[in-house]
């Protein structure tokens, strides 16, 4: 965990901007099950390319600013892994029968539907 935090502290940079970038980009990580699925695809799109513009920018250098890009967005996959991995433990003990639609969304609970049957 020490060597990941000390990656993403060093891919950074002290950079506001990059880590403002990656913020949004891993609220905007594509997910299964989501209502509005092309919305946030496409804000993640967005701001790939803004991230992606504002390194070429800043390093003036098409392949070093690529090498760039390419790490940041390993490290915005890593975080959700690890993200998924404490949602996944989390869920394992939440009753889905009082979650709430936007709780069951969020993170891919399958709630059972009441049902009554008519005789």
């Amino acid at each position: 965990q020490r060597k990941f935090a000390s990656r993403v502290q060093k891919e950074l940079e002290n950079d506001t901007f990059i880590r403002d970038l990656i913020l949004v980009l891993i609220v905007f990580k594509s997910r299964e099950n989501i209502s509005s699925y092309e919305y946030v695809r496409y804000q993640y799109s967005t701001y790939c390319h803004l991230l992606r513009k504002y390194l070429l920018k800043k390093y003036q250098d098409a392949r070093k600013s690529n090498e760039k890009y390419l790490k940041l967005l390993q490290i915005v996959q890593d975080i959700e892994v690890i993200k998924q991995n404490c949602i996944d433990s989390i869920v394992s003990n939440i009753d889905y029968v009082h979650a709430s639609d936007v709780m069951a969304e969020i993170y891919f609970l399958k709630k059972q539907q009441n049902c009554s049957i008519d005789e």
